[in-house]
Parts: C-alpha cells; structure tokens; sequence
C-alpha cells in the first residue's frame, strides 16, 4: 500500500514539474510574441519614414527635372545653369533610390518580424500543447 502512495505521489510531483515548466514555455512565448509584435511596430515605422523620405525625394527630383527643362530653353549662361540641375536632379535621384533601398531594408525588417512572431506563436502552441498533456496526465493518475 504504501508502494502506491509513493508512485501516486511521484507522478503528482512530476505533473506539477511539468505544469510548471509550460507555465514557464507559455509565459516565454508570450514575451516572445510581445517582442515580435514590438519589433514588427519598429519595422513599420521605419518602413513608413522610409516611404516618406521616397516621397521628398521623388518631389525634389520632379521639381529639379522641372527646373533643368526650364533652364534649357534660355541662353547659353541659362543652358550652364540646366547642367547644375541635372546635376540636382542626379542628387536628388540617388537619395530616392537610397530611400527605396531603406524602404527595402525596413520591409526585410518587417518580414523578419513577421516570422518572429509566427515562430513565437508555434512556441506558444508547443507550451499549450504541453501544458495540456500535463493536465491529461495529472488526470490520468
């Protein structure tokens, strides 16, 4: 009799060691998926000024264009200064394309994110699924 109060206890304390550690594995996860979540917000963000930034750079480069083609129809001191502009212009197009290829790097950023917080949230199924099999195992002894 008392073998099997010392197994029945065995188990017990073995189920509350598990309970235990999913406890821990869901409480991991959900701070994993609350940094996913924050670093996702992060990404977006950068994403956003990013696509702002394009958008400056692209209205400088319009409004440089629009002087260079103006300038070109004066005179020769007139035709010196579309040369300037097109120079602008040439400016203002690299900082648009080094906007686009931030906006890239921020879009990488939010898919990394994005599979942070899917990872996160398979860790969490994996703690409830633990969690779950404790509970059916404390009810089975």
């Amino acid at each position: 009799m008392s073998a099997l109060v010392i197994v029945a206890k065995e188990k017990a304390d073995a189920a509350k060691i598990a309970r235990a550690h999913a406890s821990e594995q869901s409480q991991l996860s959900t701070v994993a998926a609350t940094l996913a979540k924050e670093e996702r917000a992060d990404a977006e963000a950068a994403a956003a000024k990013a696509e702002a930034e394009a958008t400056v750079a692209r209205a400088a480069s319009e409004k440089a264009d629009v002087e260079a083609r103006a300038s070109e129809a004066a005179a020769a001191k007139a035709d010196e200064e579309a040369r300037a502009s097109e120079a602008a212009a040439d400016k203002a197009s690299a900082e648009a394309r080094a906007s686009e290829e931030a906006a890239a790097a921020a879009t990488a950023q939010r898919e990394k994110a994005v599979a942070q917080r899917e990872h996160a949230e398979a860790e969490r199924a994996k703690a409830e699924e633990a969690s779950r099999n404790a509970v059916a195992a404390r009810e089975k002894s």
